[in-house]
């Protein structure tokens, strides 16, 4: 009896596999190319990226949790890779798609600018994904996952990690980053009589600092004893490192015996001084805690303090083999004695799933918001029987509350890409625009100085009364009317408020105020000290002395400048020409019709509107 049989061939590899090997792979005869863990091709320039770009097979399939982790170019890298062109150019999404959803994103945006911004959302929700992608939400399963509850502490640092971060920020060095925009001091100009940007200057290596004092500033704000110098470390880093401790400890204060008698000491980081008492409260109340760090050093000194006071916790980082691995996280969820899950984010980020925790603790923020969230997901799993808290830790006045309003922002941007619906818009900066880095952006809001969270608002720098009676209400208390003129206001201390229910005392909002928190925001709250209130504060002053409009009004067009400008002239002279000749007797060329350049229509994007056109 004869059969025929069809025989499927697969190839199963790994990335970097397929990345090294891709002269033998890409000119099989596949079928189909699956990529599981896709957004590895989020950068398009990168190596593993322009490799996976050289298979010939037409059809492909991409899987991902994340689509879009930090910007808009990720996702045509992404898409552009499952199908090739169909989304167009890299120029033709800067210019349809990416530049709208990002100046629409701005706290300030035009009427203009949040009216394309939300139709370029809902074209791509609309026309471009059901033809793309088929996405799934946790909406299909929620009435199956446990309730959760996000909070972001802000952890008070010790004397000593202030000192070390107040002398760095005043270092000269991290005042040229922060000032690399403005007139060099030694009054240098061009050929139009303008004074050159410092960072164009007398400084024009400042970029190559960024990341090494970023880097540096990360370590002062979670332990400072991650910036002392190490005598196994490479000698060029070692002396460098020396050069740090310099800054932060002049005049020879920094040595070891004064300021750093032991690496484990707790005086050096102030987030285990709110973190501890908030694990003695979690094991005496029988949770479980799953607790996240981005630095393999940070976690050896955690090891440290576990060792001492909670001796019953799992490790688990990227030296531990896979075998090994699964078999401490079973450890984990079998044995009720283990209290707490110390990991990495890259090791155990992903792929786990750990619901014997309740509670999840991210020791340091990443700038990826979609690393913070996967990891928080571990625990929020089908099968988790209780409910679940999540606490990020912040160090208050540092950078690392720049990196939370990022993960805001990003966060933001990916969801109006995903759903076209408009969120919360706190920022006034546009990502990748370096003329308008608004609060987030740019090196002078990474090396800014900090506000003053307990400072008192200056009456005299205020706009107007509005202005400065809402800031004594976020410092002070309440406002309310006076019974006899409603006119005016008085402030009513909070103490003397009616109180509200008090939340439950064993939550962890409850106690990481008990235990010195500065302060505890909801997911998608902003810290509001964080923002430049000068530069809000001059342009509403500015906005304040123009006559406010009757009537909603649209985006001004800059002006026109030399070609273009006598172009404009000349086909005006024409029009009044024709206009006055053949008056009954309409032009029918298209380039006389002002509404021409207008009338552009993409077939993904929609029409390209003028602003006068659009309707609200």
């Amino acid at each position: 009896m004869n059969s025929s049989y069809i025989i499927f061939l697969s190839v199963i590899c790994g990335f970097t596999y397929a990345r090294d090997h891709i002269d033998d792979l890409y000119d099989l005869d596949f079928t189909i190319v699956v990529v599981d863990e896709a957004h590895n091709l989020k950068n398009r320039r990168s190596a593993m990226a322009c490799a996976f770009r050289r298979f010939k097979t037409k059809i492909r399939f991409g899987l991902t949790g994340t689509a879009m982790q930090n910007n808009l170019s990720e996702l045509h890298s992404l898409f552009d890779w499952v199908r090739p062109g169909a989304l167009g150019t890299q120029a033709m999404w800067d210019a349809f798609v990416a530049n709208p959803l990002l100046q629409a994103r701005k706290s300030n945006a035009s009427s203009y600018e949040a009216e394309l911004g939300d139709q370029r959302a809902k074209a791509l929700v609309q026309k471009c994904w059901p033809d793309l992608q088929l996405r799934r939400t946790k909406s299909k399963i929620l009435h199956e996952l446990p309730p959760r509850t996000d909070h972001v502490a802000l952890c008070p640092m010790t004397p000593r990690q202030k000192l070390a971060h107040a002398n760095l920020l005043s270092d000269p060095d991290v005042v040229n980053m922060r000032k690399n925009a403005l007139p060099c001091p030694c009054g240098k100009k061009n050929d139009q009589g303008q004074r050159f940007p410092l960072g164009f200057c007398c400084d024009q290596g400042w970029h190559k600092r960024t990341f090494p004092y970023l880097i540096l500033f990360g370590k002062i704000v979670n332990h400072l004893a991650l910036a002392f110098p190490n005598k196994q470390d490479k000698p060029e880093k070692y002396e460098q490192d020396k050069i740090y401790m310099e800054k932060m400890f002049p005049n020879g204060t920094w040595s070891r015996d004064l300021h750093f008698s032991s690496k484990y000491d707790v005086e050096l980081c102030g987030k285990w001084k709110v973190l501890k008492p908030l694990l003695e409260q979690w094991k005496r109340s029988q949770f479980k805690v799953l607790l996240f760090s981005q630095s393999t050093k940070m976690m050896d000194i955690i090891e440290y303090w576990l060792q001492q006071d909670f001796p019953e916790f799992v490790r688990l980082d990227g030296s531990v083999a896979t075998k090994e691995r699964y078999n401490r996280v079973e450890e984990f969820q079998t044995d009720p004695n283990k209290f707490i899950f110390l990991a990495s984010v890259k090791a155990a980020g992903a792929g786990l799933n750990l619901t014997a925790a309740n509670k999840v603790v991210i020791f340091d923020p990443s700038w990826n918001p979609s690393q913070d969230a996967q990891a928080m997901d571990r625990v929020v799993r089908i099968g988790q029987k209780r409910a679940v808290e999540c606490i990020r830790l912040i160090s208050s006045g540092t950078t690392e509350e720049l990196v939370y309003h990022r993960q805001l922002y990003k966060q933001g941007l990916s969801e109006v890409v995903n759903t076209g619906k408009a969120t919360s818009r706190h920022f006034t900066g546009v990502q990748g625009d370096k003329n308008n880095q608004g609060d987030i952006f740019g090196a002078k809001n990474i090396f800014k100085e900090q506000v003053n969270e307990g400072s008192n608002p200056n009456p005299e720098g205020n706009v107007d009364d509005f202005s400065y009676v809402f800031q004594q209400f976020a410092h002070h208390g309440s406002i309310v009317a006076d019974g006899k003129n409603k006119d005016e206001f008085e402030m009513i201390p909070l103490e003397e408020l009616p109180q509200s229910t008090p939340c439950d005392p064993n939550s962890a909002e409850a106690l990481l105020r008990h235990f010195g928190a500065e302060g505890i925001l909801r997911n998608g709250e902003i810290v509001t000290a964080a923002l430049s209130t000068t530069v809000s504060a001059t342009k509403a002053a500015q906005a304040s002395k123009k006559p406010r409009p009757s009537m909603r009004s649209a985006i001004t067009q800059p002006p026109l400048r030399g070609a273009k400008l006598k172009a404009k002239i000349e086909k005006k002279k024409k029009m009044e020409t024709s206009l006055g000749s053949d008056a009954a007797h309409p032009s029918s060329d298209s380039d006389s019709d002002p509404s021409h350049a207008n009338s552009i229509v993409s077939k993904d994007f929609g029409a390209r509107m003028h602003p006068k056109r659009i309707s609200s």
